[in-house]
């Protein structure tokens, strides 16, 4: 008899097993009596502007190469034509009607008979280290790089330009006439030497020889190049194949 009274406690043990696991497999059930949530929609990716498109495309393009500026080197100065030191003394004779003889505009600068050191370019002041004689004018270069000029400055062989509205002079006053210091009546700006402006010539250049012909003037440099003012008279053109007669200002 013992031994069944111990064995009811066995089968109550067995039937409770059923019903936790019952328990368990309801809760799919409630769980399928619930209406079901539909499924979250992802949000769709806003469109692209045609401003981002075209970001878009700029970034992944290629990138361009900055360019680089080229460093421009001076070329170095190469000279072949020494520059003249010797400091020369002027002397001038002859008719100077035209301003040939560059004495400035007395009366006595006209005519000269005999050798005369013209105190216009006195070697002191002056300097000069070369002299050009052209049909009626002369260029002459001085020891500081100067180029001066005087006489007839019709088709620009001066290379300056020598407007002048002077000249005129007064009948009644005969006094004058008798004094070696009288005006001539002579362009001032032909008649004395006077220098062509630097601003014509590039900066640093520098003038070794002269030359002048009959309405033109050449000047060539200690880099060999040659500059030139002027005109052809027995052509139809000048320096400049653009222009017809009468260059007054330099040119290479």
């Amino acid at each position: 008899m013992s031994t069944k009274s111990k064995a009811a406690p066995k089968t109550t043990q067995n039937a409770a097993v059923p019903t936790a696991r019952a328990s368990r497999k309801r809760k799919p059930e409630e769980d399928e009596s619930k209406p079901a949530s539909p499924p979250a929609k992802k949000p769709r990716p806003a469109a692209k502007t045609a401003t981002e498109s075209t970001t878009v495309t700029r970034t992944k393009a290629t990138p361009r190469l900055k360019a680089v500026a080229k460093r421009t080197v001076a070329k170095p100065k190469v000279v072949i034509n020494s520059v003249p030191t010797q400091i020369l003394d002027v002397y001038v004779f002859g008719e100077g009607s035209s301003s040939e003889l560059g004495l400035g505009t007395a009366k006595t600068a006209i005519d000269v008979k005999r050798p005369r050191l013209n105190p216009l370019l006195s070697s002191k002041d002056v300097g000069v280290v070369h002299v050009a004689c052209g049909g009626m004018h002369v260029a002459v270069l001085t020891h500081d790089n100067k180029v001066l000029t005087w006489g007839v400055n019709d088709q620009g062989a001066l290379g300056r330009h020598t407007s002048w509205e002077g000249g005129m002079k007064d009948m009644d006053d005969n006094a004058s006439d008798d004094s070696e210091k009288s005006d001539s009546g002579l362009n001032p700006l032909e008649s004395s030497p006077t220098a062509v402006p630097a601003s014509s010539f590039p900066e640093g250049t520098r003038f070794v020889k002269l030359s002048a012909g009959d309405s033109h003037t050449l000047a060539l440099t200690d880099e060999g190049l040659v500059y030139g003012w002027g005109c052809f008279r027995v052509s139809t053109q000048n320096f400049h194949s653009k222009t017809l007669w009468g260059v007054s200002d330099p040119r290479s």
